[in-house]
């Protein structure tokens, strides 16, 4: 029985290192994408300030072309802020939905780490009261062997 639950411990433990180990394997590998994906991003922001701090300049020059021209170059340079905060917000959705992912996963985990070591335990438990009870059983045994023994008088007494 002791072979049997060590074991069973034993399979709980590799079980939940198994999934621990594919749980973090899993989540590296979003990181990696989400990183790529943090990366494209900037660079598409560099270019979009480039163009903002180009507008930005034209502005000046436009300015003096009248007031239409300059409400056309500062809805350009809207556009422009726009796009990046779009982009910005972007990310910001996919890192959200990976945290979320995460979390959903990591407790499924640990929901199922739980419930395998509460099985556990019930095992454990049950086994003892078994093994308690056969114990019962055989100290009771021996103690009747010694009365049956001693009540015959070939016990001795020292």
């Amino acid at each position: 029985m002791l072979s049997e639950q060590r074991a069973a411990a034993e399979g709980v433990r590799t079980g939940a290192e198994t999934r621990s180990e594919a749980h973090r394997a899993a989540c590296d590998a979003e990181e990696a994408a989400l990183r790529e994906a943090v990366a494209s991003e900037a660079e598409a922001a560099r270019r979009e300030n480039r163009a903002i701090d180009l507008e930005w300049e034209q502005l000046g020059v436009v300015a003096a072309a009248g007031p239409q021209a300059l409400a056309g170059g500062i809805a350009r340079v809207q556009d422009h802020c726009g796009r990046v905060l779009d982009s910005k917000e972007g990310v910001l959705g996919e890192v959200r939905a990976l945290l979320q992912r995460r979390d959903y996963h990591y407790v499924k985990l640990l929901r199922t780490q739980a419930e395998e070591s509460d099985a556990l335990i019930a095992s454990m438990h049950s086994q003892h009261g078994t093994l308690r009870a056969e114990q019962e059983r055989q100290l009771e045994a021996v103690e009747e062997a010694y009365l049956q023994v001693g009540g015959r008088g070939g016990g001795r007494r020292g």
